[in-house]
């Protein structure tokens, strides 16, 4: 969506000085040490899922995120869902709470 919104305002006049953007995170040891052992196997089958957005239009309906995350626990993934404190009711929201795998 950046880049998308970059090649619109350059389209339209703006003076868009950078484009690329970095995706890639690098866990620190600090993070590494705070994985539970499930985690550190060169197998495991981890995917973060962060059901918030800044705007509310922005967000995906919970019941998309529910089926999301079923379909990839069905296929064998451990899902972890990410967010901050106020967005753990709509985490909860999303009823997947405690499920295997989540």
């Amino acid at each position: 969506a950046i880049i998308r919104n970059l090649d619109m305002a350059a389209f339209l006049g703006a003076k868009v000085s950078e484009r690329d953007y970095p995706t890639e995170i690098a866990p620190t040891t600090a993070d590494e040490d705070a994985l539970p052992d499930w985690a550190r196997t060169p197998d495991a089958r981890i995917i973060g899922v962060h059901p918030g957005a800044s705007k509310e239009f922005k967000r995906w309906p919970a019941a998309h995120f529910r089926q999301l995350i079923t379909d990839l626990t069905d296929a064998g993934f451990t899902v972890v869902m990410t967010g901050s404190p106020a967005e753990k009711d709509l985490c909860k929201a999303i009823g997947v709470d405690g499920n295997a795998g989540v």
